[in-house]
């Protein structure tokens, strides 16, 4: 209900979220999945379509989503976040489904944020916005909440190449 008062109100974007993955599978069976969560996904997707159709559906779910991005597609989902480097293979991701869902995340707050040095954060942006990023369909985000052991240099650097990448493209 909140989510339809959204898009009535004007919410270009509806977003559901709930984990049902975890850092290498889903937590369930795809079939499981299909039978039980897919209808709901469609569903929602549906009454959300049906108040506005150009209103873009976001669906949170961390970890491995891998075995059912097709099916939430067919559910009528626009966009996943996060897009987590330690479960899925952001690139194979991109390759087979970048031109139909849109990938947001694609930097680390496990393992990438809170290790890595500014210039290493730098290189890391500037390359996932040029090989997600190509031809569109990638918000470039932490994965997660960043937490306290990540140093502030390092989501400056993230933050300041974005925006120098997304300058110097005409992004």
């Amino acid at each position: 209900a909140m989510a339809a008062n959204a898009v009535k109100a004007g919410a270009r974007v509806a977003m559901i979220g709930g984990d049902f993955a975890h850092q290498n599978a889903l937590m369930m069976s795809p079939k499981t999945f299909k039978k039980v969560l897919k209808p709901l996904l469609a569903d929602f997707a549906s009454q959300m379509k049906d108040i506005n159709p150009e209103v873009m559906i976001f669906l949170h779910s961390d970890g491995d989503l891998s075995q059912v991005l097709g099916d939430l597609i067919e559910c009528g989902i626009d966009a996943v976040h996060p897009l987590q480097p330690e479960s899925m293979d952001m690139f194979d991701v991109k390759r087979r489904y970048g031109d139909r869902l849109t990938l947001f995340g694609g930097v680390s707050v496990q393992s990438e944020l809170p290790g890595s040095d500014p210039e290493e954060i730098r290189a890391l942006v500037r390359q996932r916005i040029e090989q997600l990023g190509e031809n569109g369909g990638f918000i470039l985000a932490p994965t997660n909440t960043i937490l306290d052991d990540v140093p502030l240099e390092s989501i400056e650097a993230m933050y300041l190449e974005a925006q120098t990448v997304r300058a110097s493209s005409g992004v």
